[in-house]
């Protein structure tokens, strides 16, 4: 099972560093592109950085025109937020309602900004895709992501600013399914 997500993991990073940076005209701009987020994916990964003492949930939305083919590859056109890190608590086995902000240091309630790493994606990003590939990317470095509600009902508001200033502001009403 370790090794069918490291798989797709590896997969989704060579998807997300299919694209370049941000253009300079679009600096200082609100981002308003497919900010209703219809369908989520979670993922439970436990003490998953054993030097922390927090538990990590790793959260993916998708917006409409987006899917999986039979090999679990994305296709389609939209929007994917991804949420590598989102830090609780040990004693916090589920996904808990509440203000998560991101953060350079894991600590319970926070999310790690999102960085190039050695040409790959993580932290807090969000893909623009086009046709299944990666057209641009955007790295949020601040902002919250409130979460009013969890289960067949979650409720989610997301605000976050990338490193030049940009804002992103998209909502999420559905279910946050775990894999």
């Amino acid at each position: 099972m370790k090794q069918l997500y490291t798989f797709f993991a590896l997969l989704m990073l060579t998807v997300l560093t299919a694209c370049g940076p941000v253009p300079a005209s679009s600096k200082g701009k609100v981002v308003t592109i497919d900010t209703v987020f219809t369908w989520s994916v979670t993922h439970a990964h436990g003490q998953y950085y054993k030097k922390l003492d927090c538990n990590v949930f790793e959260l993916d939305f998708y917006s409409r025109g987006l899917s999986f083919d039979t090999a679990h590859v994305l296709t389609g056109s939209g929007s994917y937020l991804y949420l590598s890190d989102a830090f609780l608590s040990l004693d916090d086995s589920l996904l808990r309602v509440g203000t998560y902000t991101i953060d350079t240091v894991a600590k319970p309630f926070t999310l790690l900004p999102g960085k190039e790493f050695e040409g790959h994606y993580t932290g807090t990003c969000l893909a623009v895709i086009q046709d299944g590939l990666a057209s641009r990317i955007y790295r949020f470095t601040a902002g919250n992501c409130e979460i009013y509600s969890v289960g067949d009902s979650a409720e989610m508001e997301i605000h976050f600013i990338t490193p030049d200033n940009q804002t992103f502001d998209a909502v999420f009403h559905g279910t946050l399914a775990p894999r």
